[in-house]
């Protein structure tokens, strides 16, 4: 047997009470780190971060964090819902040891919305 369990697995998480007072419980802040490829998933969470914006009606932010082949797409599509005014993602490509702790440290939320086809 490989892989998680499905007992293991959260298909839907109730966000309505992420955050913790003040601009922080408005503001839904997700992170991504791992390689920017299509069986990672970062390209599906930004199509999903902005559905759960307007869901929960509140602002979404997002640090898709990595290197890989579709950085330069997820750049492009970050902006382009930035400029929307519907999710503020940023795509800083690798982020050393400091700055990857700083964003895990305010994470809401830490996505792994791995494409990967379980065998």
């Amino acid at each position: 047997n490989r892989g998680i369990g499905e007992q293991r697995v959260v298909r839907r998480v109730d966000l309505s009470n992420a955050g913790v007072g003040g601009e922080s419980a408005r503001t839904l802040d997700v992170v991504f780190l791992g390689r920017l490829t299509p069986l990672k998933g970062a390209g599906v969470l930004l199509d999903a971060l902005v559905e759960t914006s307007r869901a929960l009606g509140r602002r979404v932010t997002a640090t898709i964090a990595g290197e890989g082949p579709l950085r330069g797409a997820l750049r492009a599509k970050a902006d382009a819902f930035r400029q929307a005014g519907t999710v503020a993602a940023d795509v800083p490509g690798w982020i050393d040891a400091a700055r990857r702790d700083a964003t895990l440290a305010r994470a809401s939320l830490l996505a792994l919305p791995s494409r990967w086809p379980e065998p």
